[in-house]
């Protein structure tokens, strides 16, 4: 098993890889892992091609997410999230993106009163995250119901508009 770097760095290269094979005719790509001389893959209906997720919070996953992600999905307290945010922002300008391209993706427990699943979301929505995941609750479907019944259309009117739950 590779050590985390080259592993950090196998993604990049695959993730540029699979980018080119899902919007080139003719994709070539010459990596220290990889090689691709006119590979083809059938072209997705999504344009240009699906959101490449990228899922993490350490130094190196948050450089490669800032210069290759759609949707960074990470987890951790909003403070945290901000600031790892920032990170992301920074690598993507540097990569010549512009930061808001990204999609900022974070879990949301349903396992805390209703109350404080509220604050969380908009604390994480004041943090810059527009995408929540909601595992299933250890409650079970009564909780699941509570939640939609009483916090649903609250947190869909939150900033960053267009909330995706």
């Amino acid at each position: 098993f590779p050590p985390a770097g080259e592993r950090i760095a196998r993604l990049e290269e695959a993730v540029q890889m699979m980018r080119a094979l899902m919007t080139q005719d003719d994709p070539h790509f010459d990596g220290a892992h990889y090689r691709l001389e006119g590979g083809y893959s059938p072209k997705p209906v999504q344009k240009p091609h699906p959101p490449i997720w990228i899922g993490g919070h350490g130094p190196k996953m948050l450089g490669v997410t800032g210069r290759l992600a759609d949707v960074w999905h990470t987890f951790g307290k909003p403070d945290d999230l901000k600031a790892r945010s920032a990170i992301v922002s920074q690598h993507a300008r540097d990569a010549g993106r512009d930061p808001s391209s990204i999609l900022r993706s974070t879990a949301l427990s349903l396992s805390q009163s209703m109350d404080d699943v509220l604050r969380d979301a908009a604390a994480k929505a004041e943090a810059g995250f527009g995408y929540l995941t909601v595992g299933w609750p250890s409650e079970g479907q009564a909780r699941l119901d509570e939640f939609v019944a009483t916090c649903m259309s609250e947190i869909a009117q939150m900033e960053p508009s267009g909330w995706t739950l």
